[in-house]
């Protein structure tokens, strides 16, 4: 039998010895509503609710919700444990408690407005029938391996108490023409032997109409587009703001040291950083934390600047300070609060910084923004690409990307592909994009500051500032860990010269902006596996963040890429509850590394295709993926796959409509050449056989002309039945009437044990993964003489 490329078990001797109940998952599994018996909130003691007496002498708004439990859909992602999604609802997930739904409203008042109290008024909920265990959010995974080591994990919520334990919470967030409330809902809560779903609701906002709305003083509309730099960089500065005025985006260009000389410092932010940290403050003896807080007082007052949308900070953190350093381990730089100078999470401004650190590079990258060559048609030309990253079977890179292929953000587009299932995760195929031609670059991958790593075939920043003169360049999105830092010369423990965002600026190519992260990222997708089949349920972290932002790029009603990025943080904002300390870490890694007036021409528009779809047929059974992700860290189980034997052909339909489609088979256990086959085919007359000799997990993949994607993973197995005899078709080849048999021929092998009582005692010597069908009619006795299994 083969010998994985890819070695699952790293020890000497690894038995992975499941015999587990056969659970189905996703729309498959009947949940059952007490829907008859309807009980009033007034009855729990949970947080959000309260009582209308509150809102005497307030101004109430109110919000009534309902939610139709029948469009509730539980998905399996844990071992025997489900997240009950709801439709318009996202995952709230924060590592070691449960994956519950939660959805935000938000709610716009007058400026001048004082929340008083939010909260459901009236509402009723009902009780599942049956208690479904819920699935647990699994540790983060950081896109460098330095940040992953940091981190601890435990399931910590307490199962004989409501969670989330909250019906609700809420933010409240200023700009200068509004009060916004965002109210973030849970409709479903857990204890260990109960669930609770809220049908309907309403919730209420008390405010008092107060007099201070005068504080922001209007003055004559000015400019809107506002470029802060150091005196060394002014003259480059006025360069660029003459020619956004020339595209009719009125510039103007203020001097930090008129800013550090005419403002106070504005208050320390109500979180923890340099304000609170010995440590940090011992480390970054080059911030000037002074000139940060001036810079927000004057980015707070409003009548220096009323019609303010967009900031460019021309410079390094050596010159234009972060807004803040957020404590996390280590300093974390954060330009936030220059977006947001009252410091909360409505954001004020759009920021984008250019890390010029020099007069002769401030020029160049100026020259770089005159020059570049945005068309529709170089937008139609888009680079995706990800591979294999933190040892999972499941190709995460590429699922992050898919499921913003597979929304449509894409459409009318056929993006290229540099995947690792394409053989295209590499420096060759990559740099092609950066050296122009390409509208956006989005890669899934880890870096290491100064690097994309691609799995073993880094490209550096120093080889990205070697790239030949290119005026079509592309806006370069990237998870990868640390590669959008700005500050590398004030933060020295980086170790860093130049990161690789701001190669992609300085370089003659690479790009016209860098959009990632300004120290490590965390994301992976919360997906699920219903009979095989891949459903994406959204990212976590960095990847969510990413995803917005390409949500945002689908709109063309956003013309400018700072609206992209803040759309990306607001929806971001709308979508967390920071509850999960990670959350606020991400929105204050989030970076763009560029100019955020630059003009984004229209992208295409044609009619959305549906995802084509798979089914396989005739399966032998089913085994739970615990036992496949055995190295995916601090993840569980996400759902079930069918089994097949090998050498035997495989039926399947597709679903599509499309006629001319992709078809490739992926073995999601090899690292090298991990596709056996892609082929092209027509849906409807030519379906080409699936016909598998080594036993492994695999995914088939149906690809859409566009680029979009369904996966559906199976596995391959030796099959064992003690009801299998000398007549049965395939014996000894790729079934066996007694596991000890199968057991000696197999290496690396996956065994799949039918149900049936096998009177045998097994000895193991190699690295196998035995599954069973069923719990309760699998039954390996032993034979009665001895243990029933032995590992030597």
């Amino acid at each position: 039998m083969k010998k994985y490329r890819y070695i699952i078990l790293k020890l000497s001797l690894i038995i992975f010895f499941l015999l587990t109940t056969s659970i189905s998952s996703g729309s498959s599994i009947i949940v059952g509503f007490d829907s008859n018996s309807r009980y009033n909130i007034s009855n729990l003691n949970i947080d959000g609710i309260t009582f209308l007496n509150q809102f005497e002498k307030n101004e109430v708004k109110n919000i009534s919700i309902s939610i139709n439990y029948k469009d509730i859909h539980p998905y399996k992602m844990g071992l025997n444990g489900f997240y009950l999604n709801i439709e318009g609802f996202t995952p709230r997930s924060i590592p070691g408690e449960p994956i519950v739904p939660m959805k935000t409203y938000i709610v716009d008042l007058p400026l001048n407005s004082h929340i008083t109290n939010v909260g459901f008024t009236s509402g009723h909920y009902i009780y599942l029938k049956k208690t479904l265990k819920p699935a647990i959010a699994a540790k983060p995974l950081f896109w460098n391996s330095s940040y992953y080591t940091r981190f601890t994990f435990e399931v910590r919520y307490n199962p004989t108490e409501w969670y989330p334990g909250k019906l609700l919470s809420y933010d409240i967030g200023y700009d200068i023409e509004k009060t916004r409330v965002y109210i973030r809902v849970y409709p479903i809560q857990y204890t260990s032997n109960q669930v609770l779903i809220l049908t309907d609701g309403i919730i209420s906002i008390g405010y008092k109409i107060g007099d201070d709305g005068s504080r922001y003083s209007i003055k004559t509309s000015s400019f809107s587009n506002l470029i802060i730099t150091p005196p060394s960089f002014y003259q480059a500065a006025k360069q660029l703001k003459e020619f956004h005025g020339n595209q009719g985006i009125i510039t103007e260009v203020v001097n930090i040291t008129w800013i550090y000389k005419n403002y106070d410092e504005a208050d320390d932010p109500p979180f923890p950083g340099y304000a609170t940290d010995d440590y940090i403050r011992s480390i970054l003896t080059k911030y000037n934390y002074s000139l940060a807080k001036k810079i927000i007082s004057y980015l707070k007052d409003n009548s220096a600047h009323p019609n303010l949308k967009y900031i460019t900070l021309f410079g390094t953190a050596e010159f234009i300070p972060p807004s803040y350093y957020y404590a996390f381990y280590s300093a974390v730089p954060t330009d936030l609060f220059y977006a947001s100078p009252d410091y909360d999470f409505l954001l004020n401004y759009k920021i984008g910084r250019i890390p010029v650190n020099n007069l002769s590079t401030a020029y160049h990258v100026v020259d770089k923004i005159i020059h570049w060559n945005p068309s529709s048609d170089l937008f139609r030309n888009i680079t995706v690409a990800g591979g294999k990253p933190f040892d999972t079977p499941y190709d995460i890179g590429e699922m992050i990307v898919i499921d913003s292929i597979n929304q449509g953000f894409f459409n009318g587009i056929k993006p290229n592909k540099c995947f690792r299932t394409e053989d295209m995760f590499n420096k060759s195929s990559i740099i092609k994009s950066l050296e122009g031609g390409t509208g956006v670059i989005y890669h899934i991958g880890h870096g290491s500051g100064d690097a994309w790593y691609l799995e073993g075939d880094p490209l550096y920043a120093d080889e990205v500032l070697q790239l030949p003169s290119n005026n079509d360049l592309p806006i370069v999105v990237s998870i990868a860990c640390l590669n959008g830092a700005f500050d590398t010369k004030v933060d020295e423990t980086l170790n860093l010269k130049i990161s690789f965002g701001e190669s992609i600026l300085f370089s003659k190519a690479g790009g016209i902006a860098y959009i990632g992260g300004s120290r490590g990222n965390a994301g992976i997708p919360i997906f699920s596996i219903d009979k095989g089949r891949l459903k994406i349920l959204g990212e976590r972290y960095m990847a969510a963040m990413l995803t917005n932002f390409f949500e945002a790029y689908s709109d063309n009603n956003l013309s400018v890429l700072g609206d992209l990025t803040d759309r990306a943080m607001q929806r971001y904002i709308e979508n967390h509850d920071f509850d999960d300390f990670l959350d606020l870490y991400t929105l204050f890694c989030f970076t763009l590394l560029g100019d955020p007036v630059l003009k984004i021409p229209s992208r295409p528009i044609e009619e959305e295709n549906s995802i084509s779809t798979i089914d396989l047929y005739n399966s032998e059974g089913y085994i739970d993926t615990e036992g496949i992700q055995i190295r995916y860290l601090g993840s569980s189980s996400n759902g079930e796959i069918p089994v097949y034997p090998i050498l035997d052909s495989i039926s399947y339909n597709i679903s599509s409509n499309i006629e001319e489609l992709d078809i490739k088979l992926v073995d999601s256990f090899a690292f090298e050449k991990p596709t056996l086959f892609k082929t092209h085919i027509n849906s409807i007359q030519n379906k080409p056989l699936i016909y598998v000799n080594d036993s492994s997990i695999y995914s088939i993949r149906v690809i859409n002309p566009d680029g979009k994607e369904s996966w559906l993973f199976l596995a391959i197995s030796l099959l064992v039945d003690d009801d299998y005899n000398n007549d049965t078709p395939g014996i000894h080849i790729n079934r066996w009437s007694s596991i000890q048999e199968a057991v000696d021929l197999a290496s690396d092998d996956i065994i799949y044990l039918k149900p049936g009582i096998y009177h045998e005692h097994i000895i193991i010597n190699s690295s196998i993964m035995l599954f069973g069908s069923d719990l309760s009619k699998t039954i390996i006795d032993g034979d009665g003489k001895d243990i029933a299994l032995r590992i030597i």
